[in-house]
């Protein structure tokens, strides 16, 4: 064997490797580096598991994060109460009605939310239910005029605007409220 001779069974692709470049002692020392033990395997896989632990923890500590500032920045912008309307408050007065067969009260609703509004007191509404409600509850009259009918739109609900209130004022008159019906519940037994 010369020097020109080539191991054609050894090399990348096909690449022809010469004998003289390839070392028993380098093939033997690079397969052993590439065994591992139990407990290195072991080992390394527990480090990748913490490692992906903590990529997952991180993510999930972000995303509440995430939520968090996002609920921060909402109840800034637009604070509200358990209803979901914003925490504006109004006082106002529902008239009472004219006719006998109306209840002594206003049924308000808002995307399911319904409320008794009582009439003929100062009582103190969420801006949302007066603005969306006793302003768009209207209906048409009809009336006899010298020339025909005459078609008139009115409030279904009359009432008077007092001012605004607190939250705190609305606080207080809503627990006023729940008080006065425990009492009147209780008064009926």
């Amino acid at each position: 064997m010369g020097e020109e001779e080539i191991n054609v069974g050894f090399g990348v692709l096909g690449e022809a490797v010469p004998i003289q470049d390839v070392k028993l002692v380098d093939v033997v020392a690079s397969a052993a580096d590439a065994i591992e033990t139990e407990d290195q395997r072991i080992a390394r896989l527990r480090a990748l598991a913490l490692a992906t632990v903590a990529k997952e923890t991180d993510a999930e500590l972000l995303a509440k994060f995430i939520a968090e500032e996002k609920l921060r920045l909402r109840e800034k912008l637009l604070p509200q109460d358990l209803s979901g309307v914003p925490a504006e408050y109004d006082k106002v007065e529902i008239y009472e009605s004219q006719d006998p067969k109306e209840q002594q009260y206003v049924p308000l609703g808002i995307n399911g939310y319904t409320i008794k509004a009582p009439r003929g007191r100062e009582i103190i509404l969420p801006h949302a239910y007066v603005t969306e409600c006793l302003e768009h509850a209207v209906m048409t009259t009809v009336t006899q005029a010298v020339d025909g009918l005459v078609l008139r739109d009115r409030r279904r609900f009359p009432h008077q605007f007092k001012g605004k209130a607190t939250k705190e004022e609305y606080k207080t008159f809503m627990d006023g409220e729940r008080k006065k019906q425990a009492a009147d519940e209780a008064a009926r037994l």
